[in-house]
């Protein structure tokens, strides 16, 4: 009796960690797959973001840099719209709002949108409680 428990107990939990590692694989943007505007694939997207965080405060100032970044924007809004359980999806979020903050864009519609999508799809995360608490900053900062 006591060797059947056990075994049922097995079962039931290595089923249970099945259908979790199916929901993981599932939820997740596949690689190959392009995103906004510019037919981006999740590298490319990250490389941009890296790109944006390595560049000066000052060169994301320059004309043409909010709109680069709201491509970057559209994209990680294409991805989530068709995963939106993807659990990358709220850093590369974070991300992004530091950028338009950084480039002085919190207040332009890309920006919205993205925090939007981070509270609504993230709510509780570390992510979306980092973004909620830097734009308040910048916001008070920029007054």
């Amino acid at each position: 009796m006591v060797r059947s428990l056990a075994f049922a107990c097995i079962a039931v939990v290595t089923l249970a960690c099945s259908s979790l590692a199916y929901a993981d694989i599932h939820d997740s943007a596949p690689a190959d797959e392009y995103f906004g505007p510019l037919k981006e694939s999740i590298l490319g997207i990250r490389n941009r973001l890296v790109a944006y965080e390595h560049k000066a405060a000052s060169d994301l100032l320059v004309t043409g840099s909010v709109r680069g970044i709201d491509n970057v924007e559209l994209a990680i809004e294409d991805w989530d719209h068709h995963y939106p359980r993807d659990p990358w999806l709220a850093g590369f979020m974070d991300r992004t709002l530091h950028i338009y903050g950084r480039a002085h864009a919190l207040e332009t519609e890309g920006a919205h949108r993205c925090l939007a999508l981070l509270e609504r799809g993230f709510p509780g995360t570390l992510q979306a409680k980092d973004a909620v608490v830097y734009v308040g900053h910048m916001k008070r900062e920029r007054r």
